[in-house]
């Protein structure tokens, strides 16, 4: 007896390759292009330039250069956001930042935000165990949710990312 499969690996990889391109798209083009749109950037640009020159190591020089390797600026309401890349480690793909949703909902984020990306964890069964995991390690470690970028641009990254891990 045959078992029929839902989605053959030829279509499942392109289902997954439009789809991640649809995420980042929404992403990009929607979020922060209105977010960059309605925001003085300025501050926001300035701010980018200082961390540049702080000390190798540290939040502020490691952020800008996560920053500047993937292109993106310094983003209102996301800074926060972007140091919890840094400090856990997840990557800007769009399987990553569902990854990093569920970590945060295991560390006790319920936001709409966050469970609205985790979400489309539903869309990436190839990854189910591996957000299962990312979830429980949330579970394990000290509460990330209450970190500010601000509080953290001179601290050094290795101590917060052993803090985390």
């Amino acid at each position: 007896m045959t078992t029929k499969v839902l989605f053959p690996v030829s279509n499942r990889y392109s289902f997954t390759k439009i789809y991640d391109k649809a995420i980042e798209f929404a992403k990009v083009s929607g979020i922060i292009s209105i977010l960059q749109t309605v925001c003085d950037m300025k501050p926001f640009d300035e701010k980018l330039q200082m961390m540049r020159t702080m000390p190798y190591g540290s939040i502020g020089r490691e952020m800008s250069l996560m920053l500047d390797k993937h292109g993106f600026r310094l983003i209102p309401k996301y800074e926060s956001h972007d140091l919890k890349h840094l400090i856990l480690g997840y990557g800007m793909t769009p399987k990553e930042e569902v990854k990093m949703q569920f970590f945060l909902i295991g560390n006790g984020n319920y936001s709409f935000s966050c469970l609205l990306f985790a979400s489309l964890g539903i869309f990436m069964p190839d990854i189910w165990k591996e957000l299962r995991e990312d979830f429980l390690r949330g579970k394990r470690v000290d509460s990330i949710l209450c970190l500010e970028m601000d509080d953290c641009l001179d601290k050094n990254l290795l101590e917060l990312k052993i803090q985390y891990q």
